[in-house]
């Protein structure tokens, strides 16, 4: 990606966060089951990243028709963990995910291929209301902050946490928080 087109879609933050955040209306419409009956995360992720990749794909304006949209990603080296920097919580959960050298954005928005070589616009880290404690949103908000500020270099990350468990009806928006982290 030239260097004129970074700078196009840095200036179309806006623009991003507003199909992120299209996008998680269309969860909490189109797939209200899925969060009132407290569904794993997994199942929102993918919803999410569904509705994500027909807003932004089809975008004439962002013109991404080659990127991708992936979920769980851990394409190359730059996803280890030693690479991103990230401080890991404490606890046995934290202990469990230590061993896995990989850090995985819930969904990313990229051009697959070489960590350093390919382009990176947007990863977003989606939580539960039913599961989400202060050390697991702090630990999301760190995540987001370390694919910006690390060799990963995204250019925006979200973070995105629904309402599940209980009825959408008397809700105008589907999610407790929606985070948008620009880049520096």
């Amino acid at each position: 990606m030239t260097q004129t087109a970074r700078i196009r879609l840095e200036n179309e933050r806006d623009r991003v966060f507003g199909a992120l955040e299209s996008a998680a209306r269309m969860v909490g419409q189109r797939d209200a089951y899925i969060l009132e009956n407290d569904l794993r995360e997994e199942v929102i992720i993918h919803r999410l990243a569904r509705y994500l990749e027909d807003i932004l794909l089809s975008d004439t304006v962002l013109d991404l028709q080659n990127f991708s949209v992936d979920c769980i990603y851990n394409g190359g080296t730059g996803y280890k963990r030693e690479q991103l920097q990230i401080e890991w919580p404490t606890g046995s959960q934290a202990q469990l995910r230590k061993r896995d050298q990989h850090a995985r954005p819930d969904i990313t928005v990229h051009q697959r291929g070489s960590d350093w070589l390919c382009f990176n616009l947007l990863m977003v880290e989606v939580r539960k209301s039913s599961t989400i404690s202060h050390n697991a949103q702090r630990f999301a908000f760190s995540k987001c902050r370390a694919y910006r500020e690390t060799g990963l270099n995204y250019m925006f990350a979200g973070y995105v946490c629904f309402k599940t468990g209980h009825s959408l009806q008397n809700h105008a928006e589907p999610w407790t928080e929606i985070r948008k982290f620009p880049n520096k």
